[in-house]
């Protein structure tokens, strides 16, 4: 189960992803809240799909197909069939749960190990006011914009040293972050990528978030500043060069060479021919549309049945009512095998145990969809009344797995004896 549920998300999340990527062009100065949605949008609607399945529970279809009559085994109880268990599939599930654990415990170590660097370095920096705005000063940093509770303007000393014009410039794309709240959008995806580390199309959702944030923060920039194009565009190289790097939940005007070339083909290239947009929305539209509908799909499906419920539930007690001829593909199999050889034994009537009478009993059993034993009859007395109700009592001990006909459970009669007898 929790194989499969990573799959889907991840499945829809690469059909996000790839959506949001050809809608870049079009989303203009909000490609963060693009590829934010991109992000969670998958998990989200698994766990939408979760919820709607617990309230509205999957039935087992009424629709079945000829198969075997009604079995009868002609042996004892020790001679039955007995199911498989699962444990090969619990211990891959038990795996996946703890390879989870252990990688998010191991990122969550890493950003805190950074953030606490970060804290440390950022008792040596130095306050200072530039050009009205409030700053800290690092050898280290910056230009950035750090922290999420109370983001601080961070610049390096050499940015101190450039024309007003350009310094201008640099505060300006720093307050820009700092004002749209652009270090706790990355917390929080930083956060929710932890979380779900094995979801690989949502850590390339949080690489490009990250180069968003930038891009659409220079589109607000030179909406102020038009006149200035082309000098913010030597300055990124300038301010790239120079950059000792980044901070994972830090937003800054340098960034990664590959995000600074990205950065400058946006405000220099012309926009994409109109034609190629619109076939890049409609696929993105596509896309999106078979996202939602691998869990829509499922959520039809479970209203559908419900629908139906009340009809198949009917069907059941009519089923139940007598024995009767019940088609299925594959027989339904005892799972508590040691618990009914306890009750064979505290059930044998005393008396006749002790004077050595023994008697094959013939049971009806109704086993519902779930496996559970819902009525028990005499198909074949073995003489003794005492034999006959031990019987019986042993056969509402009995645990099933559930009876399939071809891929779904169904609810079944069946009949096979059941032997008391002195070793």
């Amino acid at each position: 189960m929790l194989g499969l549920w990573i799959a889907s998300i991840t499945l829809v999340g690469v059909l996000l992803a790839a959506a949001a990527h050809l809608l870049e062009r079009l989303a203009r100065a909000r490609r963060r809240w693009l590829w934010s949605v991109a992000m969670v949008a998958g998990p989200l609607l698994a766990v939408l799909d979760a919820v709607l399945g617990s309230v509205l529970p999957r039935t087992a279809s009424a629709d079945v197909a000829f198969g075997p009559g009604v079995p009868i085994w002609d042996a004892a109880l020790h001679g039955l069939s007995f199911a498989a268990t699962a444990a090969p599939a619990r211990a891959l599930e038990g795996v996946l749960a703890g390879a989870w654990a252990l990688a998010t415990v191991a990122l969550v170590t890493v950003l805190a190990g950074g953030a606490s660097l970060v804290r440390r370095r950022r008792r040596s920096w130095t306050p200072a006011v530039v050009d009205g705005v409030p700053v800290l000063v690092s050898a280290g940093f910056g230009p950035a914009v750090i922290g999420v509770r109370h983001p601080a303007i961070v610049l390096p000393p050499w940015v101190l040293q450039l024309p007003p014009e350009e310094r201008a410039l640099i505060l300006a794309h720093e307050e820009e972050h700092r004002r749209r709240g652009d270090p706790r959008l990355l917390a929080a995806a930083f956060a929710f990528a932890v979380a779900l580390p094995w979801n690989l199309p949502g850590w390339w959702a949080l690489f490009r978030l990250r180069d968003a944030v930038e891009t659409d923060c220079d589109a607000r920039v030179l909406a102020k500043h038009s006149a200035s194009r082309n000098r913010y565009a030597r300055l990124l190289f300038e301010v790239g060069s120079r950059s000792f790097g980044t901070v994972p939940l830090g937003a800054g005007f340098g960034e990664r060479v590959s995000s600074l070339e990205r950065r400058i083909r946006e405000m220099l290239n012309v926009r994409a021919a109109r034609k190629r947009l619109v076939l890049q929305a409609m696929v993105a539209a596509v896309l999106v549309v078979a996202a939602c509908t691998m869990n829509v799909m499922g959520v039809n499906m479970k209203k559908q049945n419900t629908q139906e419920q009340s009809t198949v539930t009917a069907h059941d007690a009519a089923l139940q009512s007598a024995p009767t001829f019940t088609p299925f593909t594959v027989a339904p199999r005892i799972l508590n095998r040691d618990e009914i050889r306890t009750a064979l034994q505290r059930d044998y009537p005393p008396l006749l145990r002790d004077a050595g009478i023994g008697g094959t009993v013939k049971v009806y059993f109704f086993i519902d969809a779930q496996g559970q034993v819902q009525n028990v009859r005499i198909d074949k007395s073995s003489g003794h009344p005492a034999l006959d109700e031990a019987a019986l009592n042993v056969g509402r001990a009995m645990r099933f797995s559930p009876a399939l006909n071809r891929d779904e459970k169904v609810p079944v009669w069946v009949s096979f004896p059941i032997t008391f007898a002195v070793d």
